[in-house]
């Protein structure tokens, strides 16, 4: 669909990554106008143009999917299914896709009423679709609030921004515990987007030496916050950065000694390999992973020298993955984190 923008995608790494992520989300904060939906022309759009109506704006790819969404469910698949699979010629297909769009649209325009539209007016494009009642986080805003927290004491390791999707990673400077299974280190990950559902998060990252990689904890009521407006929003999440921030000592006590055997252990006691190798894709399977994420984790366990599947390999395998893949980084990541300690 030669009308829909593809998202920006950013990425940063070393010591200059702070800086070019603050100044990229400076930019996006001077040029964001949040618009409320109250009229058709601001989403309709001309068939030879691709363009809202009113103000000659376009859309960029997860924009046009959420409008989608909200008038018609999967109504963006369907018509990225018929522009890929139609032997029309693209002036036709755009044409004719644009005005069933369109008449979609006037049909459902009510329940547009209650969004409004992420603006770039820079690059003129609608970047995002947000409910009246969400809470918006500037980027640039958190960022600045993380990094005074930290007070010198996290250090920037990568940073991306995919649309208004923030993540940035930091290490924690002198945080590293020795074990038998590598050395570990602390860190934080912050997750942030300006236009989508997603929660503010502010999960612990765990470094270890040999995967040269991390994991990450899961949402919990104390690591997390919903976009949604609420008396007192701002004094949570400042509370949710602190509290993510001021965490130390933390990764002694996931590697500690008495976990270090637990760790290299077998994950599925009393079968074969393969037999545990058969339930480790069905436990992946029942968490959602794709097809092509499992048969990767599989293949790489299935090739290890290794008698059996521990804990630790597990652990391996999942990250190596997750560094490969960036649709499911973040919930292998997750799940690797599940396999570092027994626990209380």
């Amino acid at each position: 669909m030669d009308w829909v923008v593809r998202p920006r995608k950013l990425s940063f790494a070393g010591r200059a990554s702070l800086q070019e992520l603050r100044l990229v989300c400076e930019a996006d904060e001077r040029h964001t106008e949040i618009i409320s939906v109250g009229r058709p022309a601001q989403v309709l759009l001309h068939p030879d143009t691709g363009m809202t109506a009113a103000e000659g704006l376009r859309f960029n790819a997860p924009a046009f999917r959420q409008v989608c969404q909200v008038v018609g469910g999967n109504l963006n698949g369907v018509l990225a299914g018929i522009w890929s699979e139609s032997k029309s010629p693209d002036a036709l297909k755009r044409d004719t896709l644009l005005r069933v769009f369109n008449n979609i649209l006037k049909l459902r325009f009510e329940s547009l009423l209650k969004y409004q539209l992420v603006v770039d007016q820079a690059a003129g494009e609608i970047v995002g679709l947000v409910s009246r009642k969400y809470q918006r986080v500037p980027n640039v805003e958190l960022l600045s609030e993380v990094v005074a927290a930290a007070s010198g004491t996290y250090q920037v390791v990568q940073a991306r921004v995919d649309n208004r999707d923030m993540f940035v990673l930091f290490s924690r400077s002198g945080s590293a515990v020795a074990a038998a299974d590598g050395t570990w280190s602390q860190g934080l990950a912050v997750y942030n987007s300006e236009t989508s559902k997603r929660a503010v998060h502010l999960p612990l990252a765990v470094f270890d030496s040999v995967t040269k990689s991390y994991c990450l904890e899961a949402e919990t009521k104390s690591n997390r916050l919903i976009h949604r407006k609420s008396k007192g929003f701002h004094q949570t999440l400042d509370a949710v950065v602190q509290t993510a921030v001021r965490r130390d000592g933390v990764v002694g006590p996931l590697v500690s000694a008495s976990s270090v055997g637990w760790r290299s252990g077998s994950v599925i006691h009393g079968v074969t390999k393969l037999q545990a190798l058969q339930k480790i894709k069905r436990g992946l399977v029942s968490k959602g992973f794709s097809a092509t994420v499992i048969e990767r984790v599989a293949h790489l366990l299935g090739s290890a020298d290794i008698p059996s599947i521990t804990r630790r390999s597990l652990y391996i395998s999942l990250l190596t993955v997750a560094d490969e893949s960036v649709s499911s980084s973040r919930l292998l990541r997750v799940f690797a984190s599940t396999l570092l300690s027994k626990g209380p």
